[in-house]
């Protein structure tokens, strides 16, 4: 949702000719208006998204009177703050030279332009689109059909000409393009030929781009045809199917003749069958001129098992997968791979099939509930938002790309490939279940893995367990595995819980990890035959060092074992102890504690403790010195 809201000021006192009536009926007025902005802005903050008009220039403080278009600029802006940027864009239906002049230096520069001929020169139905990332991306975009005489567009065989341009920078791609065409058809039924933003239909553009380690060029030209398939009468209801057709010359740096072919939309009921519905197909092939050999290859498309009208709305019972997939042999950046599936599982499959054929539905409660939930998930269901508009986080998601890809295929399906490796879902193997997120960069790593406790058993005897803990030397819960790591700034953070038990021989062992930005801690440990023998090593300290400790516990060397051999510091006790324990065939044994700190009025002590055991016999020895 996009709040709109309009900053409108009334200043006092009223001119004196003015009854009470008439100075109370303003204020009141000035009020809502004040009222109405308040709760605007409220809105747009609990949103992310803020439409306001604007007005630079001589500008008419009443709604029903037009501004000036000669003398000032105005439209509506639109501010927005999207995942990790932010946003802002602009629309004004007339920006022209005069205007522009008389904002920035007033009347004396715009009446120059006008004795010259030129001040009503500009761009009608001006759109435009400045982004920043906070990962370094930057974006903008500008749209207009060229105008004169303050208003009036250049035209070709009945259509506005426009011009476009566009800059985007990421950290390793910079690209300049340059576009020129005609506006959109929108007024035919059959067809019409607009692309999939409604902004241009056929149009040529030239594009630099650069990369790292290299420079390409292009000239294209490109056809778009919206068919109408449904509802042509109704321009609301009405649904199409965009082809667009592009052929060009490349050069990168050898000359390439390319062609692609894409169908935005979906194929309902396809080849006949009411459950199979497939579109948003794509299809580009690129030949090298010097050796006409292909140097590009991007094909892909989506499927949908259902109802219609369940694919349509992404409602259930419905199955939804994607795969595109694009190889280049001269760029590397051009490389790309994606698929995903929304929610598969048996019990999903029995739902979707049932409305096709009913007798399905009575052979599926005669399947087990870890049976029908057997599949896969996506990573994280609680952030799927169900609708009509494609959402990635509804989608189990495997991809591979070099830098950030977007396919948009209109009508909210927009299929977005960051750079880098990822993997992300969950698995359910009959109610045994994994959740992993995996994705790597050039600038960070994250790895989460969750999961099950794992049981493996033959014939009543259990062989082995894996989990997250162990608690009186059995397996508790699933296993942990975490790591993510920035490049810039330096960050880090590590958390791995993990439990083996073989019950058969009595074993078990457990390790836990854990960094982050307070602290580090490690602790590892092994029992052997039912806890005959035990062995344990641990550390953790906070990075600003108040607290330390680590020790081993339980290391045999032949008949001599090392139950104990550990230091410890806490600052705030503002004392470090230091503790051994030694025995010999658990007949004799050693002790020593000592500890070292500074006591209340800051004077250094020293304390110990001394014990000796013989055949269950113990003798102590201990004091302290300041």
């Amino acid at each position: 949702a996009r709040m709109e809201a309009s900053l409108k000021m009334k200043f006092w006192p009223p001119a004196s000719n003015e009854s009470s009536g008439e100075r109370r009926a303003l204020a009141a007025q000035g009020l809502d208006d004040q009222l109405e902005l308040v709760q605007n802005l409220a809105k747009g903050i609990a949103t992310g998204e803020y439409v306001t008009p604007f007005c630079f220039g001589l500008c008419s403080s009443d709604d029903e009177v037009p501004h000036d278009v000669r003398r000032s600029i105005s439209g509506r802006a639109l501010v927005s703050t999207p995942e990790c940027g932010f946003e802002f864009r602009a629309k004004s239906e007339l920006m022209t030279l005069g205007g522009v002049a008389y904002v920035l230096a007033g009347e004396d520069l715009r009446s120059v332009l006008d004795e010259a001929g030129i001040a009503g020169l500009g761009f009608s139905d001006v759109d435009i689109t400045m982004g920043v990332s906070l990962n370094g991306n930057v974006l903008f975009e500008a749209v207009g059909a060229p105008s004169y005489d303050n208003g009036n567009t250049l035209s070709f065989l009945g259509s506005d000409l426009l011009l476009g341009v566009t800059v985007e920078k990421q950290p390793s791609y910079k690209r300049l393009r340059l576009t020129a065409g005609m506006s959109a058809d929108n007024s035919g039924k059959a067809f019409r030929l607009r692309d999939i933003d409604g902004q241009f239909g056929l149009s040529v553009h030239v594009q630099l781009e650069k990369f790292t380690t290299s420079t390409s060029a292009e000239f294209k030209v490109t056809l778009p045809i919206a068919v109408c398939v449904e509802n042509c009468e109704d321009p609301v209801k009405r649904r199409d199917i965009y082809f667009v057709g592009e052929l060009g010359i490349e050069f990168n740096p050898t000359p390439q003749a390319s062609g692609d072919i894409m169908a935005a939309g979906f194929w309902y009921n396809a080849f006949g069958m009411p459950f199979l519905h497939v579109g948003d197909m794509i299809l580009g092939l690129s030949i090298d001129l010097m050796t006409m050999l292909p140097s590009r290859l991007v094909v892909g498309g989506a499927a949908c098992l259902g109802t219609a009208g369940n694919c349509e709305q992404r409602q259930e019972p419905y199955i939804e997968a994607r795969a595109y997939v694009g190889l280049s042999w001269k760029t590397m950046q051009d490389n790309f791979f994606i698929a995903m599936v929304s929610e598969l599982t048996i019990g999903g499959l029995f739902d979707v099939f049932s409305d096709f054929a009913p007798g399905l539905s009575q052979v599926k409660p005669l399947l087990g509930g870890s049976i029908l939930e057997s599949g896969i998930y996506p990573y994280d269901e609680s952030k799927c938002v169900a609708g009509a508009e494609l959402d990635m986080d509804c989608f189990a998601v495997v991809s591979l790309a070099f830098i950030d890809k977007e396919l948009n295929f209109g009508n909210g399906n927009v299929v977005t490939i960051p750079s880098g490796v990822q993997l992300r879902g969950k698995l359910n193997l009959a109610g045994w279940e994994i959740q992993v997120y995996f994705k790597v960069d050039e600038r960070s790593l994250v790895a989460d893995v969750r999961m099950d406790p794992i049981a493996l058993s033959i014939g009543g005897f259990e062989l082995l367990k894996i989990g997250e803990r162990l608690e009186n030397g059995h397996v508790v819960g699933g296993a942990r595995f975490y790591m993510a790591f920035v490049a810039l700034p330096p960050q880090a953070a590590i958390d791995i819980s993990g439990a083996l038990e073989i019950p058969i021989i009595g074993a078990s062992g457990s390790v836990a990890i854990l960094l982050n930005g307070d602290e580090f801690s490690f602790d590892a440990s092994i029992s052997l035959f039912w806890g005959i023998l035990t062995s344990r090593a641990y550390a953790s300290w906070d990075w600003g060092f108040n607290k330390f400790a680590m020790g081993l516990e339980g290391i045999s060397f032949g008949i001599v074992r090392l139950d104990e051999l550990s230091f410890a510091f806490d600052k705030a006790d503002r004392r470090g102890v230091f503790k051994g324990e030694v025995s010999v065939l658990c007949i004799a044994g050693v002790s020593i504690e000592v500890g070292v700190g500074r006591s209340v009025d800051d004077a250094f002590k020293l304390d110990f403790s001394v014990s000796a055991t013989l055949l269950g016999v113990t003798a102590t020895v201990s004091g302290y010195g300041v």
